[in-house]
């Protein structure tokens, strides 16, 4: 099997973090197949524990960008300590103090301050966190953008990653982030590409600053064709799998493995009880990576979720779980047919998952494989079915 190899995406990650600590203005471009893209970057950034945001607009995200960086960095409490050190005040003692402050009093102390630029930026931005209704949805405010990164160290603030699918989308999204970029050098953009969208940025875009950036950001990502991958799999376990079918552009190396690996657990039967507990759990884990390898589903599943009732003497978990459209998807291994008692008990936390409003879908570790397009239609047409529900 050949793969269209190159660099493998971390390591311009970690190039990218250095430049963006020297204050170079740089966007990364990922190209190829825009679920590979997005589920790559998604890991790349979490191996430098920094989030990512996915952007459907061409504006910036504000409100959900400052959001995401004061719910993992504790933002509000960083500038309360930084002022503290300003008006030589006890760090523990000021933030005490401030919690009780009424807003009035807030306001006599703001206008206590001398109005030089450290004041006005972080201020703003205190008082915006404080008061996240007041925050725009959108907007560059480069000012309010920076004071974050005066706070926080450089790789602490989420990324924004763009997907496009138009060679018309890339030069308008282009543009945009390198405005970003050249006003914030330290902030982190990405934009996901195919390969076809790429080729025609280059050929057809003129010279010019945000045409040079991307360029120099760009990263192909590693693939290896599906079919090729299909009929190699096809001799290990004896039947066809429509690889091309559901990733027609390309398998990359880690999904492979995994895939690999499921289908030599799977090869023979019968299969003894550990054998078995191996089967599914590796199905649960391929069936896993490929959600997260298809837009429609990439980020909605979570593995082995604990839900807020008792099935039996604990909590009742799920092998992969969509919360906001509350679907559960349970993986049968060989085990579970054997006996009266084990289907007694399937059917039994069915029941209790669907009486709570919850959707279960059960697939055989089996079929994970061979059965993948009906399998990957079937969670499509439940999501199709239910709207998105937070509240859930």
């Amino acid at each position: 099997m050949k793969a269209h190899t190159t660099t493998e995406v971390p390591q311009i990650a970690v190039e990218s973090l250095r430049q963006k600590a020297t204050d170079y203005p740089t966007i990364r471009v990922s190209i190829g197949p825009c679920a590979l893209g997005v589920h790559s970057w998604n890991a790349c950034e979490g191996s430098v524990s920094r989030d990512v945001l996915q952007v459907a607009t061409k504006e910036f995200p504000l409100k959900k960008w400052l959001l995401a960086i004061e719910a993992r960095h504790g933002l509000v409490n960083k500038l309360l300590s930084q002022l503290a050190v300003r008006t030589a005040c006890d760090p523990i003692e000021f933030k005490f103090h401030w919690h009780l402050k009424t807003l009035h009093d807030r306001e006599r102390f703001w206008t206590s301050l001398a109005a030089d630029k450290w004041n006005q930026a972080h201020t703003k931005l205190l008082l915006a966190l404080e008061d996240p209704e007041s925050i725009p949805e959108y907007g560059f405010d480069a000012a309010l953008i920076q004071s974050v990164f005066d706070v926080l160290p450089a790789s602490a603030p989420p990324s924004l990653l763009f997907t496009e699918t138009s060679y018309e989308g890339l030069l308008k999204t282009g543009k945009t982030l390198a405005g970003w970029v050249e006003t914030v050098p330290r902030l982190t953009t990405t934009i996901v590409v195919t390969s076809k969208v790429w080729q025609a940025y280059l050929n057809r875009a003129p010279s010019s600053r945000t045409k040079a950036i991307l360029r120099e950001g760009a990263q192909l990502l590693t693939v290896t064709d599906s079919s090729e991958a299909a009929t190699a799999l096809a001799q290990i376990v004896g039947a066809t799998i429509p690889l091309a079918e559901v990733l027609p552009e390309g398998i990359d190396s880690p999904l492979l493995a995994v895939v690999e690996t499921l289908a030599r657990v799977t090869s023979h039967c019968p299969l003894s009880e550990e054998e078995n507990d191996l089967a599914r759990s590796q199905a649960e884990r391929t069936l896993f990576e490929f959600l997260e390898r298809w837009p429609e589903t990439s980020g909605r599943f979570a593995q082995n979720t604990q839900l807020d009732f008792q099935f039996g003497a604990r909590a009742v978990e799920i092998d992969l779980f969509c919360h906001d459209a509350g679907i559960a998807i349970e993986i049968d291994g060989y085990f579970h047919f054997l006996s009266d008692a084990a289907y007694r008990r399937d059917r039994a936390k069915d029941w209790e998952l669907q009486r709570r409003g919850y959707l279960v879908l059960r697939f055989l570790a089996n079929d994970i494989l061979p059965r993948l397009e009906e399998i990957r239609d079937r969670i499509f047409s439940a999501l199709a079915a239910i709207p998105r529900s937070l509240t859930r």
